[in-house]
């Protein structure tokens, strides 16, 4: 298997010209909050990604949705994998991208970031509202763990 770890993500920006045709698995450790518009530039050069893995260190991030879906979410990715997932509005309208644009997804696997101000109650609201995101893989399993 061929997959590569980039930490910290800052190293996104300069990958985004390479093209990736044999990477099948992406781990990123963002540690900036600029890293989501260079990860889709890499999307777009891996076309057979399966995996992506994205440990984040609650790093607050703001979303601007791309015009085009990358390839390999519409026709590779299989397993998808947030680490200490925080529920912010960026988190959020990322993930409901991925998995709204994630054809082939067998599973989603949101590992709760665990915080001593957010309640059992609002964990519990969090899940139930992630749980209703609309999937484009109707066979996919969103999977949820605490940290």
């Amino acid at each position: 298997m061929v997959g590569l770890r980039l930490e910290p993500a800052g190293l996104l920006v300069g990958s985004s010209a390479i093209k990736f045709s044999r990477l099948l698995k992406l781990r990123i450790c963002p540690r900036e909050s600029d890293w989501l518009e260079p990860l889709i530039s890499l999307l777009e050069n891996s076309p057979k990604l399966k995996e992506l893995w994205i440990d984040d260190d609650g790093i607050a991030l703001s979303w601007n949705q791309p015009i085009s879906t990358p390839g390999c979410l519409s026709s590779q990715l299989e397993t998808f994998k947030w680490k200490e997932y925080g529920g912010t509005e960026g988190e959020e309208q990322f993930l409901r991208y991925v998995l709204a644009n994630s054809k082939c997804l067998n599973t989603a696997i949101i590992d709760m970031k665990c915080t001593l101000t957010m309640k059992y109650e609002e964990e519990y609201l969090l899940m139930e509202k992630l749980k209703d995101i609309p999937r484009a893989s109707t066979t996919s399993q969103l999977l949820f763990k605490y940290l």
